[in-house]
């Protein structure tokens, strides 16, 4: 034999060798996670069985049934939690921006307890797609966690314990049990979902919806057609005020929810009465019929007389219209202006 044919032989081996390790080794090699996303690719039950199951050693997971599950280009991601849900939105669309070319719909699932969780799989498998749904959650509670992944598991739905993990890591570490209550932050990002809490409270209560909750509020505003009240009160809430809106009509007499519960001190009155010329009349015609038939100046008298601040607006931009309701609010009540076990201003958990 020939010295190139000896050459060629030990080569014809050492690939052999090679690709035996790569095939020994294929999670470790390039190219891993293309076979992962494979759409050829499936799960076996002993490679989801707790044994095998990364969880066990502190790592998160998608808890899947031994099912074998197709491929979709689109999948809902229905999201659990105990509070409203800002957190753990703010990991998925994070996620979710990984996959520009699939169609990923997060729905949020609020306010939930231990005995919700069976209705909410339930309601899941009956009204929406369980082959293409995924249900994550955000439950500091260990006891919702693992019934979370119990009706998943039954119901062939895949389930990510998004915070479990992370707590069992940190208990490992520390030596400490989680105290697992929910709504419990940092004072940063208390600060921080106190601010969301509030231009999410201006929202739900704009244009007296929701008017049974006016005793929470940091302050209420009552004013003419189009004077601002609605964007007044979101900027309000982006400097961490509870702001709730209405428009007054002194036909109607005021709101019937400013009952005895609301305190008038938090009230305050906008009118508005700009110049009335055709472009007004143009941009804002509502403003300027009220101006121009004297329903502004007879909503001011009529909240006067119920001893309502009744502040004119005109022409001021929104942010001096804010400093100007949150100058008589700190001269009336302190930087605080509620008690600190006030449910709004401490409100649910996230």
């Amino acid at each position: 034999m020939s010295d190139g044919d000896s050459d060629m032989d030990d080569r014809v081996e050492e690939e052999k060798k090679k690709k035996t390790l790569r095939k020994k080794y294929k999670p470790m090699e390039s190219g891993a996670l293309d076979d992962f996303h494979s759409p050829t690719r499936s799960m076996s039950p002993q490679s989801m069985s707790p044994r095998n199951s990364p969880r066990s050693s502190g790592s998160p997971t998608c808890m899947m049934s031994p099912k074998k599950f197709p491929v979709y280009m689109k999948a809902t991601v229905y999201l659990a939690t105990t509070g409203v849900g800002i957190s753990g939105e703010r990991v998925l669309d994070a996620v979710s921006g990984q996959y520009p070319d699939s169609s990923i719909h997060v729905e949020v699932i609020p306010s939930l307890n231990l005995e919700d969780l069976s209705t909410m799989v339930e309601d899941i498998k009956t009204n929406g797609d369980p082959s293409q749904s995924i249900i994550a959650s955000t439950f500091v509670k260990h006891e919702m966690n693992q019934r979370m992944a119990e009706l998943c598991a039954k119901e062939h739905i895949p389930y990510i314990d998004m915070i479990g993990p992370l707590l069992t890591c940190m208990e490992q570490n520390l030596g400490v049990r989680a105290l697992q209550r929910p709504g419990l932050y940092m004072p940063k990002d208390g600060e921080y979902f106190h601010t969301v809490k509030a231009v999410e409270f201006a929202l739900s209560h704009d244009e007296g919806t929701n008017s049974c909750d006016w005793p929470h509020a940091d302050c209420i505003l009552i004013g003419g057609p189009m004077v601002g009240k609605s964007a007044l009160s979101v900027f309000l809430g982006t400097m961490g005020w509870t702001a709730a809106n209405c428009t007054g009509d002194p036909a109607a007499g005021l709101p019937e929810a400013l009952n005895d519960e609301v305190n008038l001190q938090r009230v305050f009155g906008l009118i508005s009465r700009p110049k009335v010329n055709p472009d007004l009349k143009r941009k804002k015609k509502r403003q300027a019929e009220a101006v121009e038939s004297g329903e502004m100046e007879a909503l001011q008298t009529m909240l006067k007389e119920r001893g309502i601040t009744v502040l004119d607006v005109t022409g001021m931009p929104i942010e001096s219209m804010a400093n100007l309701v949150i100058s008589y609010l700190d001269e009336r009540f302190g930087d605080l202006g509620l008690g600190a076990d006030d449910q709004f201003r401490m409100g649910p958990s996230w």
